[in-house]
């Protein structure tokens, strides 16, 4: 869901996060370039303050593969989609890796220019690596097919571990049991295929639901609002 943030907004969050060392934040706009960001970001890319980030894009500062991830993930961002509590691995320019947990979301600003905004916390690494190894390709395998049946033992054969550890990883890593994140993420992209005009009908059969009456009580379950009321809001 695009929401509206005017551009002085976007610069108080970025010296709010100045507050938050293990934060990484930056604004990109519609030609992939950096408009704001944190020290943090500036750390991770090599420079010496943040605005020598202003103007430049991601293809400056990281390698190649990691760079081609990031354009195909931002063009969909400024298409209209989001990206909630994913886990990614960065090389910093010093070859130093890092596990982030990061949200990157398109928003409108000022102008009526799409622009992304991302916000990533640094994980703590040693032993939890494991962790983040297994729950990113879990993770991204149950976007890729949210309508399939994610039970936990499936998720457990997935990443060759038991239930109890399948678990527990969510729980440390993202504080909620697997079935919590599953309703989330499935909830958040039925809410933006609905702001996107798809009918009902074809929502509820890409999340795996056998009618479309019961995609509306989960997403009113889920968020305490009807399809109809995210659809009249954006109107």
């Amino acid at each position: 869901m695009i929401t509206a943030q005017p551009i002085n907004q976007l610069q108080a969050y970025a010296k709010a996060m100045e507050l938050l060392p293990n934060v990484i934040f930056f604004v990109k706009d519609e030609a992939c370039r950096y408009r704001l960001a944190n020290q943090t970001m500036a750390n991770l890319c090599g420079v010496s303050n943040p605005d020598e980030l202003l103007g430049r894009s991601t293809a400056e500062f990281f390698e190649r593969s990691y760079v081609a991830w990031c354009n195909e993930l931002d063009r969909d961002v400024l298409s209209g989609s989001s990206y909630e509590r994913r886990l990614d691995c960065v090389t910093d320019t010093r070859g130093e890796q890092h596990w982030t947990l990061y949200s990157r979301v398109p928003v409108l600003v000022n102008n009526g220019s799409r622009a992304i905004v991302s916000v990533s916390q640094i994980m703590t690494r040693g032993a939890n690596e494991d962790r983040y190894r297994r729950l990113r390709l879990l993770t991204e395998e149950m976007f890729d097919d949210l309508a399939d049946r994610w039970t936990h033992a499936r998720m457990a054969e997935r990443v060759q571990a038991t239930e109890t550890v399948v678990e527990t990883d969510f729980q440390v890593v993202f504080g909620c049991t697997p079935k919590d994140y599953l309703d989330q993420a499935s909830v958040n992209f039925a809410i933006e295929l609905i702001l996107r005009g798809e009918p009902l009908v074809d929502v509820a059969a890409k999340l795996g639901f056998s009618e479309q009456s019961a995609l509306s009580r989960f997403i009113k379950r889920m968020t305490g609002r009807s399809p109809r009321q995210f659809r009249v809001a954006q109107n």
